[in-house]
């Protein structure tokens, strides 16, 4: 089980697809689907080394018509069940989380959605006219546009349709919602990019942008060619809005995870067995290193969503003295009839009226469990 996947659709992407893969990799996404159409360097080839490593699947897509909604589709069908959350991004989209260093920290604050809504801020070509060396973060850092289009993040055991790229259909009592926790209903909203944004490197150099241009699009009929080339010299004399935020996370990211060794070593230990977690848990407990706790709880609650996880955080969060935590996981576990687990939440939950000082319910509940 993954908590965090991107899919894309890509073509002829060979000159970015390795950064923007890595960039992902680096920022707490776990595995990415790609599915690959008709490109002229396979990317199988392009990024055989994260294949062989078990972070990237490349998938073949033939469809000339509607070929990313298919995609989309396809894959919240065949690999939907292995994660608890996707994003649906291209690979000139870079997703950038502003508050946290990792994009599972900021995916926990929206469990209870059926989708996180992320808004554009469109970068402008910084004046290239050749696609410059060093590769697309390093070189394009002014903002020429706070788009209201959104693309989406979304738990797939919560959607049900792809309506575009953008925006999806959600299961009965789910929907998305923006950083503010405010509901998305279309493919556009008003922006907002405190916390997390999406880089949009639309158009990079002359040189990628005529390619981009040539390459068609995956959604709809082809843009007229020259009317696309005045778009991109109208945007070449906007002067935009500095925004570094990009690099400085990816420099802070590699100074503890420079290699795909390392990427693969993290992904790996954040999806430890259940058992791994249980005994990592009650060391942590056992030498009262409550704080190691809490932070192993958080990351096995992301992919063991069980009574046995439900009991173990009641207990860390009530030495920790998070009382709101503990009580939401002792009703989670006796919302159960048939919870075995039962008779350990209800001293677990004997023990949180003791610290609250409430001694008629601890008599109460201890009588009961004699």
């Amino acid at each position: 089980m993954y908590y965090a996947t991107i899919c894309a659709i890509a073509k002829n992407e060979e000159s970015f697809i390795k950064e923007w893969v890595e960039y992902h990799l680096l920022t707490g996404f776990e595995h990415i689907y790609i599915y690959d159409n008709n490109s002229r360097v396979p990317i199988s080839e392009a990024l055989s080394e994260y294949i062989d490593s078990s972070l990237v699947t490349v998938i073949n897509s033939t469809r000339d018509v509607d070929p990313q909604r298919i995609a989309y589709m396809d894959c919240l069908q065949k690999y939907g069940s292995q994660c608890k959350w996707m994003a649906f991004i291209d690979i000139d989209e870079f997703i950038v989380p502003k508050s946290e260093h990792d994009i599972r920290d900021i995916l926990d604050r929206y469990i209870d959605y059926g989708g996180l809504a992320i808004h554009w801020k469109i970068f402008g070509s910084g004046g290239h006219r050749t696609r410059p060396n060093g590769g697309v973060i390093k070189n394009y850092n002014k903002v020429i546009s706070f788009d209201s289009h959104i693309k989406s993040i979304v738990q797939p055991s919560k959607v049900d349709k792809v309506f575009t790229p953008h925006s999806f259909g959600y299961r009965d009592g789910s929907f998305c919602v923006n950083e503010d926790y405010v509901p998305v209903a279309s493919y556009q909203s008003y922006h907002i990019s405190r916390t997390v944004q999406i880089n949009h490197y639309y158009y990079k150099s002359l040189e990628d942008f005529k390619d981009k241009i040539k390459r068609g699009r995956a959604t709809s009929r082809d843009r007229d060619y020259d009317a696309a080339l005045a778009e991109f010299a109208m945007q070449e004399s906007q002067e935009g809005e500095l925004d570094q935020g990009i690099q400085s996370l990816v420099e802070q990211k590699k100074s503890c995870m420079p290699t795909l060794y390392d990427i693969r070593k993290n992904v790996s230990e954040c999806q430890k067995a259940l058992i791994e977690f249980e005994s990592l848990i009650t060391d942590c407990i056992s030498i009262n290193k409550i704080g190691l706790a809490l932070n192993v709880i958080r990351i096995c609650s992301r992919y063991y969503d069980v009574p046995i996880v439900w009991l173990l955080a009641a207990r860390v969060h009530l030495l920790a003295e998070h009382y709101a935590e503990c009580l939401h996981y002792l009703q989670k576990l006796l919302a159960d009839a048939d919870n075995p687990l039962r008779a350990g939440a209800y001293s677990c939950l004997a023990d949180y009226y003791q610290h609250l000082q409430n001694t008629d319910a601890t008599n109460s509940l201890h009588r009961a469990l004699a």
